[in-house]
């Protein structure tokens, strides 16, 4: 059986994303993207050939046409590389809102929970100076316990990492001060994490292969698996952007269960499901 979880495609922020670009391609002239518009290489060639896009190399720097930020965000520094050309901001409206709310608040309360290097943590560092950077992939307990924190703090939280990781930096921050509000992963991920554990709750995991409908770059759609496989023993499963990448020992011997990151198309995982569907079709065949 092919099963697909009916809570799919790209998320608000990349549609947005994707609606900026077109609308600096309008314009006319090159366009060019500091940073991929979203962590899937196959839906990246796609909009870049569909727009006649560029995409810059690091450091990189033009002077004319339009310049598009990805949907992550991005450190304010790179716009001093792009002095007279136009530069459209296709920032996630949901990490938009936050650097608005962030904005009201104490600089020196705030701590930031993300991946370094990540486009997302860019953008925030560069916007608050004095917020603390708790890295998700390092020791957590390291990092925090020399650290001398006010009575309360703000914790923010890069969208796109994981749940499990996520509760344990609430838990350690909590046993040194007071979290006087938190801005939480993205809800859409969330929900799709909340999907998949209710789908398989109660069933033997082992018997289901786990399609996590992405890209091996999106730090989404590896939180997904990851989560699910470790609170499932014995799920196996994979990241695939397209059916070929199956495993061939899987077909008509597992179930299937697709579950979508944010950063590939609705009409690319519908494509994904029917072909896993004739795939079993021709599995009963032969």
């Amino acid at each position: 059986m092919i099963y697909l979880l009916q809570d799919y495609g790209f998320c608000a922020g990349v549609k947005g994303a994707i609606e900026v670009l077109k609308k600096a391609a309008k314009e006319g002239g090159d366009v060019f993207l500091t940073h991929p518009l979203l962590h899937n290489k196959s839906e990246n060639k796609r909009l870049l050939d569909l727009y006649h896009a560029k995409l810059l190399s690091v450091d990189e720097e033009v002077h004319h046409g339009s310049v598009v930020f990805s949907a992550h965000g991005h450190d304010l520094e790179e716009e001093k590389g792009f002095t007279g050309a136009k530069l459209y901001d296709a920032t996630c409206p949901l990490i938009s809102k936050r650097y608005e709310r962030l904005c009201s608040l104490e600089k020196k309360k705030l701590v930031f929970l993300g991946k370094r290097g990540h486009p997302e943590t860019l953008g925030f560092l560069s916007r608050f100076k004095d917020m603390r950077f708790l890295d998700v992939e390092e020791d957590l307990k390291q990092q925090i316990d020399p650290w001398n924190l006010p009575s309360e703090i703000v914790l923010v939280c890069q969208t796109t990492i994981g749940k499990k990781i996520f509760l344990e930096a609430k838990n350690l921050l909590s046993r040194k001060t007071e979290i006087e509000e938190i801005l939480p992963l993205c809800p859409l991920y969330e929900n799709r994490l909340k999907q998949a554990e209710s789908f398989l709750r109660d069933k033997d995991s082992t018997k289901y292969f786990l399609v996590v409908c992405g890209d091996k770059l999106s730090s989404n759609a590896n939180e997904l698996l990851g989560e699910l496989q470790s609170e499932f023993p014995g799920l196996e499963g994979a990241i695939l952007s397209q059916s070929e990448e199956l495993p061939k020992a899987v077909i008509g011997k597992k179930d299937l269960l697709l579950c979508s990151s944010t950063s590939i198309s609705k009409e690319s995982v519908e494509k994904m499901y029917s072909a896993f569907l004739r795939l079993e079709q021709l599995a009963k065949l032969s």
